[in-house]
């Protein structure tokens, strides 16, 4: 799984790789370097138990929050002006959406699964229509011919 989701798994405090070992009767070590949690227990269907209970806090993890690409010309009108775009499909569709890292054409859109999942099909359907209306033409020069 992808390194944003170990926050998630280890909870706030702790709390729910706590409560993921003390329903399980397992232990739970994460590393973050690697990426990787190791489960152990006294039996194999205790540490199988905990297993489905991770992938299902994974999966759902994964619904309520997606990566979506947006082409670098795109960016100024995805944002709008001081962030006005990004802001009125935030409210619209109930979910948080943000710029991963100040240069990057990555955003995150976060909430309840349902409202990720229709801001992402609202999101991509912008996309298309914003690339349909800005179709760029290319043409090729002869190496001779640039200075």
């Amino acid at each position: 799984f992808e390194s944003w989701i170990l926050p998630i798994i280890i909870g706030k405090g702790g709390s729910q790789i706590q409560q993921l070992q003390s329903e399980n009767e397992c232990s739970i070590d994460t590393y973050k370097d690697e990426v990787t949690v190791v489960v152990s227990a006294d039996s194999e269907e205790k540490v199988q138990a905990a297993k489905v209970a991770l992938e299902a806090i994974v999966e759902q993890a994964r619904k309520e929050c997606i990566f979506i690409e947006i082409p670098e010309s795109a960016i100024p009108a995805f944002v709008g002006k001081g962030g006005s775009h990004i802001k009125q499909m935030s409210d619209e569709y109930v979910v948080e959406i943000e710029r991963v890292k100040k240069h990057s054409n990555l955003f995150k859109v976060t909430g309840k699964e349902d409202a990720v999942a229709d801001a992402k099909t609202a999101i991509l359907s912008w996309l298309k229509t914003w690339e349909a209306n800005h179709t760029g033409l290319t043409i090729e020069v002869e190496e001779r011919f640039i200075p």
